[in-house]
């Protein structure tokens, strides 16, 4: 079996057989053709003609056969993975199956495919959809001559002659992302403490003046990066064809980089994907640059830009930036970034990558310490929390709690501490501050973050008894490494 020429047609393959197999099949005979898919299923319905029987080089249409439903209800409905014809010989003469220069052949019209489930497989030969196709003619009779029919096929066992490969699912696009989500580089940016506002630094790149959105600049920040690769321009052994293995894939207009960021933002916040910055600055063009839509509840950001068209698209090769720009106040935390190909070819294989979170944290916060197993309010345990400002200047504080399962109580409340001052937190006070749902009977993991050092020290009373529960040992209560550089 091969492989038919791809053009505006679904691709072909067709069934012809070896030499030394020529055969006039007589007048009424049949047998059962069927072609089974591996890999995918039928986008559309078969429709007539996808199966006929051809001639020669200039693929001429010969008659003296009909075609109608085979085994198993004839299949070949938008789903199914494969289809069934009954074959019968109609001519007065019959017809000839020949193996010469001009050899007369079945040719088998693939529809669209969707659902393609082999798109994962991590090698090449993984990532193939398969076509197989069977000839059964019925069996011979005990009782006389029946007439000459169709030859079956493939003719031996095993043998691969009856399989083809109609489309490798191998990408023709690839993504770079920077950072990468794999990357060990510290990716932060800090948020000014007089300015809940405005960024003062990050660490890997500047703070942005971003133009475009108002009458002045406004800060900014670089969340990811990303760039479309081309395999084709690469030394790749696997090039993505079309279907054919022949033919090369190429982008269309309906295929796209998706954008997906996930963080807590404003509605007035922006997110947009554009070019590098020029230094430090970046101005937003609304007629180039791809402007996300943040959700209602500001949880994710979203938008798309066509990889192929005569505007509206990016440029395959050329590096985009994703940058943040806050319009209030700026909540601490991880922005997290991923990118998708998504193509509309059923046999294209799409692909998402992730980058390396952006973490904000307020400028200044270098110390953590530790609070272990603060009991809930309505335990029987009474628990009492100091953190005393050991710096000679007002000490900044936030309080991160979570409880046994590891997840996060409430959000980080902050609170300032003067020189050399002590607070005390009963747990009521503590679940107050932070807010969240405490679930009762669980105790706290609380990490205290501070812009000086902190002195923590939590005691427990359970009936008469006071019990230093203070955290010791393991983890310094110290400034955190530096960054690593690029």
């Amino acid at each position: 079996m091969e492989r038919g020429a791809f053009s505006d047609r679904p691709v072909a393959v067709d069934i012809s057989y070896p030499a030394g197999t020529d055969r006039s099949v007589s007048m009424g005979q049949s047998a059962i053709f069927t072609f089974t898919v591996t890999g995918a299923v039928f986008a559309e319905d078969i429709s007539g003609g996808d199966l006929a029987f051809r001639a020669g080089a200039d693929d001429t249409l010969i008659s003296g056969v009909t075609f109608s439903e085979g085994r198993n209800g004839g299949g070949g409905q938008r789903g199914d993975n494969f289809v069934s014809y009954t074959v019968t010989a109609t001519a007065d003469a019959g017809i000839t199956l020949s193996t010469n220069s001009v050899s007369n052949y079945f040719r088998f019209l693939v529809p669209d495919l969707e659902m393609v489930t082999v798109a994962d497989g991590e090698t090449l030969d993984d990532r193939r959809i398969m076509i197989t196709a069977t000839v059964d003619p019925p069996a011979a009779s005990r009782f006389g001559n029946a007439g000459s029919n169709f030859p079956k096929f493939p003719a031996s066992s095993p043998t691969t002659d009856h399989m083809a490969t109609i489309a490798f699912i191998d990408p023709a696009y690839s993504l770079s992302i920077t950072p990468s989500s794999m990357s060990t580089t510290v990716h932060s940016g800090q948020i000014s403490l007089e300015d809940e506002t405005m960024f003062t630094a990050t660490t890997t790149n500047p703070v942005l003046q971003i133009n475009g959105f108002g009458d002045s600049a406004e800060s900014g920040v670089l969340v990811s990066s990303v760039r479309v690769m081309n395999r084709r321009s690469t030394s790749h052994v696997g090039d993505h064809k079309i279907a054919d293995a022949d033919t090369v894939f190429m982008a269309g207009t309906t295929d796209l980089l998706q954008v997906v960021v996930r963080g807590n933002f404003s509605q007035s916040d922006r997110l947009f994907l554009a070019g590098p910055a020029s230094g430090n600055s970046v101005t937003y063009d609304e007629d180039d640059h791809f402007l996300l839509t943040i959700s209602e509840d500001g949880m994710t950001a979203e938008g798309s830009a066509r990889l192929s068209g005569t505007t509206g698209n990016i440029t395959v090769g050329d590096p985009y930036a994703l940058y943040y720009v806050p319009s209030g106040t700026i909540s601490r935390g991880a922005i997290a970034s991923s990118y998708t190909l998504n193509f509309a070819a059923a046999t294209a294989r799409d692909t998402t990558m992730a980058a390396k979170d952006l973490t904000l944290e307020y400028s200044g916060i270098n110390y953590t310490n530790y609070a272990y197993a603060v009991p809930h309010p309505d335990a029987a345990d009474a628990g009492n929390l100091r953190v005393r400002c050991e710096g000679a200047s007002p000490c900044t504080i936030f309080f991160r709690c979570r409880d046994e399962g590891g997840n996060d109580v409430g959000s980080f409340a902050r609170t300032m501490l003067g020189a050399g001052a002590t607070r005390r937190l009963s747990s009521a006070d503590l679940l107050e501050m932070i807010g969240g749902n405490w679930p009762r009977r669980q105790r706290l993991a609380c990490s205290i973050h501070s812009s000086s050092r902190v002195a923590v020290q939590l005691l427990v009373r359970s009936g008469g008894t006071l019990t230093n529960n203070s955290f010791v040992g393991g983890l310094e209560a110290i400034e955190p490494p530096p960054a690593a550089s690029n």
